[in-house]
């Protein structure tokens, strides 16, 4: 659902952008035909006033309640399986399967009830929440359940952090530069027309437009904040990871993946932050 939400708002972002520096390249020509000028000029207006109803769109807060809370809500939900499979607080080994599952569904529904927007938005589904896998594992031996969290969370996390932080520092050099490059673009077509104040295409209004969609699109993706959030989880986690060789009684492994989990959290920090700052503007 959050990923849905997501793509959602970034193509309705996209054709914004697109709509607007359509709207500037059409408004730029300045053709010696007045019939072909005023085509020009009335396809530029219907783009801008695309970008309009675009904008309007995109202020629409469902989008972006769907996108923040349905990936808070999802990170919430997976830390609490991972708790419940390696028998960690609060889902203690001592605790009876029955009050362990009891539990584990009276702490879905309130991560559910958190958010109005996932109750209407969440897909109806017939699968178990508590599933065989999830128990399989909870009946492991200690050293077992160790060695799966360890794979198949700690460094699954670990790996994923670190090439999402390399992917956001790249991406964020690459839209920084085009800011740079198209604002330059920008300056020396504005310094062109100077000399040349007849020239059949303004292309100064094009770069500027051009520059400030980069400087946009780098601001909605934030690419530097993420890298760096995500830079600092995969070290964290590495940490961790040579901690987690050392467990060997049940107290310890629900210390380490108290501490594996706040590591992770990282990230899920940063999603309920969002989803909160939203609520604060509805």
């Amino acid at each position: 659902m959050s990923v849905d939400a997501q793509k959602q708002y970034l193509r309705l972002l996209r054709a914004d952008l697109i709509a607007l520096c359509l709207g500037a390249v059409l408004s730029a020509f300045n053709l010696d035909n007045p019939a072909t000028n005023r085509q020009l000029m009335i396809a530029s207006a219907l783009l801008l006033l695309l970008g309009v109803v675009l904008t309007i769109l995109l202020n629409q807060k469902t989008l972006k309640q769907r996108w923040y809370g349905g990936r808070a809500a999802a990170e919430s939900v997976k830390t609490l399986a991972w708790r419940y499979m390696l028998c960690a607080e609060p889902f203690s080994h001592g605790l009876p399967p029955a009050a362990a599952r009891q539990l584990f569904v009276q702490s879905l529904r309130e991560i559910l009830a958190e958010s109005e927007v996932l109750a209407v938005a969440l897909p109806d589904s017939e699968a178990m929440q508590i599933t065989d896998a999830m128990d399989r594992v909870r009946r492991l031996a200690l050293a077992e359940r160790k060695e799966t969290y360890l794979s198949e969370r700690v460094l699954e996390q670990l790996n994923w952090y670190r090439s999402r932080a390399e992917k956001n520092a790249t991406s964020q050099s690459w839209l920084f530069s085009a800011v740079i490059i198209t604002q330059l673009m920008a300056f020396g077509a504005a310094m062109s027309l100077s000399v040349w104040p007849e020239f059949w295409i303004n292309p100064a209004g094009i770069f500027a437009t051009l520059a400030a969609s980069f400087l946009a699109w780098l601001q909605v993706k934030q690419h530097e904040e993420l890298a760096q959030s995500y830079a600092v989880a995969a070290h964290e986690l590495s940490l961790v990871r040579e901690a987690g060789m050392l467990v060997a009684h049940e107290s310890e492994l629900s210390a380490f993946v108290a501490d594996a989990e706040t590591a992770i959290s990282r990230e899920h920090t940063l999603w309920l932050a969002r989803r909160d700052q939203l609520r604060k503007t509805i």
